[in-house]
């Protein structure tokens, strides 16, 4: 299953989460979501600057964590960070504090609740899976 929802269900707050009904339909049971990403740190007031128009239209590394363990999933791939690893700027926001590492984005999957392997999607980055 790969998820973009770059438009999700709810574009502002009051929401339950970041990420779409529909991607999350489609995902159950899936030994695979790669799915597109930003982190919470981007969000608004934490001092990036990010527009909150920009900011909700993503999925955070967090909520897509909690979707991944209600759906079952064995595999988590995030694709398209935001902001990019080492990167100090997502042009033209900030990062907030000190460029993020694949670690800060597997802890922010984990405070979601996934206990499967995740993936911190890098160029070229591959996943093999086991044969049923």
């Amino acid at each position: 299953m790969i998820g973009g929802d770059a438009v999700n269900d709810m574009l502002a707050p009051p929401r339950d989460h970041s990420t779409s009904d529909q991607v999350e339909s489609l995902a159950k049971g899936a030994d695979i979501i790669v799915h597109s990403t930003i982190h919470a740190i981007m969000g608004p007031g934490m001092g990036s600057g990010t527009y909150p128009y920009a900011f909700y239209r993503q999925s955070t590394a967090t909520d897509i964590g909690a979707m991944a363990q209600r759906d079952g999933t064995k595999y988590l791939m995030l694709t398209h960070l935001i902001p990019s690893l080492g990167a100090d700027e997502q042009y033209p926001f900030k990062v907030p504090g000190r460029p993020l590492t694949e670690a800060d984005y597997r802890k922010t999957v984990r405070d979601g609740g996934f206990t499967g392997t995740i993936i911190v999607g890098t160029d070229l980055a591959s996943l093999r899976l086991p044969l049923k």
